[in-house]
C-alpha cells in the first residue's frame, strides 16, 4: 500500500516554481524600452542644462542687439572712415566709432573672438569696457544709406553635449556657408538726415 503524500498534485496542474522564459523576455523588453526613454530624457536634460550654462556665460543676443541699437540711436553719427560711404555695400570689420553719444565716444570692436563695447567719456575719465558677445565669428558694419548704420554679428557658442555646434546670430538673410543665417540690425543716429527710402 502506498503511503499518502502530504503534497498531492491535482490532476492537470503543474507546480510552478518560477518564471517562464516568455515572461522573462517580456520583462526584459519592457525594461529596455523604459531605459531607452530614460536615456532620451537624460540627454534632453543635459542639452537644456548646457544651453542654460552657455547663456549664463555669454550675454544674450537680444540684449546685445538692444544695446547696439540704443547706442546708435543716442549718438550723433559715425566717425569718418575712408571706406564708409553712404550707399556702399562694403562691410567693414574695423571698429565702429559712434560720436556725440551722451556717455562720450562709444566704440564697438572685435578683439579676438570678443565683441567689445568701450565707452570713452567726454570728460576724459577712465574708459569703461565690457564684452558684448563672446565667440564672435562674423562682425561687420556699413552705411547702406545716408544716416543709416547697419551692423551684423554672429557668434558660435561652445559645443553642447554630443559634439554638435550651433551658431546664433545677432543680426537676417541666408548668407555664407550651408545653414548659416545672418541677421542684421539697422538704426539711425539721432542727428542723421532721413534720406529717400526711409
Amino acid at each position: 500500500m502506498r503511503s499518502p503524500s502530504r503534497h498531492r498534485q491535482r490532476p492537470g496542474r503543474r507546480f510552478a516554481a518560477g518564471y517562464t522564459l516568455v515572461e522573462m523576455v517580456v520583462a526584459l523588453v519592457v525594461l529596455a524600452v523604459a531605459l531607452a526613454l530614460a536615456a532620451g530624457l537624460l540627454r534632453e536634460a543635459a542639452w537644456t542644462l548646457a544651453g542654460a550654462a552657455r547663456e549664463a556665460r555669454a550675454p544674450l543676443a537680444p540684449l546685445a542687439a538692444a544695446t547696439l541699437r540704443r547706442d546708435v540711436r543716442a549718438s550723433a553719427g559715425v566717425a569718418p572712415h575712408p571706406l564708409a560711404t553712404p550707399g556702399s555695400s562694403l562691410w567693414l570689420s574695423d571698429p565702429l566709432v559712434l560720436l556725440g553719444h551722451p556717455a562720450g565716444r562709444v566704440v564697438y570692436a572685435l578683439e579676438g573672438d570678443r565683441l567689445v563695447r568701450r565707452v570713452l567719456p567726454a570728460d576724459g575719465g577712465a574708459p569703461r569696457e565690457r564684452d558684448l558677445l563672446r565667440d564672435v565669428t562674423v562682425w561687420g558694419w556699413r552705411l547702406p544709406a545716408a544716416g543709416l548704420v547697419e551692423v551684423r554679428a554672429a557668434f558660435a557658442p561652445p559645443a553642447p553635449p554630443g559634439g554638435l555646434r550651433h551658431r546664433r546670430f545677432l543680426t537676417g538673410t541666408t548668407a555664407g556657408g550651408a545653414g548659416d543665417r545672418t541677421v542684421w540690425l539697422q538704426a539711425a543716429p539721432r542727428a542723421a538726415p532721413r534720406g529717400p527710402g526711409w
